[in-house]
């Protein structure tokens, strides 16, 4: 009894990050300080995590816009001014 070995297929190389997004260049010179556009590298990548933590914080800033001040969330040093403490409505010291 024989065995023959069946040659497996060579797999494909799979390719390379930067192949799988090309870069392009949409303004003075990639990587300054802004994300390229289809660019994968992790400079781009902090780029559009600090770009998304902006803009959550933007959304924070108009939805509380205009909202009192619940007492006791604002803590205010001893050396506080007293004019300070009459625009920030605090009547209570530490």
């Amino acid at each position: 009894m024989t065995t023959t070995k069946t040659r497996q297929k060579p797999r494909p190389k799979r390719p390379k990050r930067a192949a799988l997004l090309p870069g392009q260049v949409s303004g003075p010179g990639g990587h300054t300080g802004f994300p390229v556009r289809g660019c994968g590298c992790w400079l781009c990548a902090t780029h559009r995590a600090a770009e998304r933590e902006a803009a959550e914080t933007r959304a924070l800033e108009v939805k509380y816009d205009g909202e009192p001040l619940v007492e006791g969330s604002v803590l205010l040093a001893p050396n506080a001014s007293a004019e300070l403490r009459a625009v920030l409505g605090v009547h209570y010291d530490l």
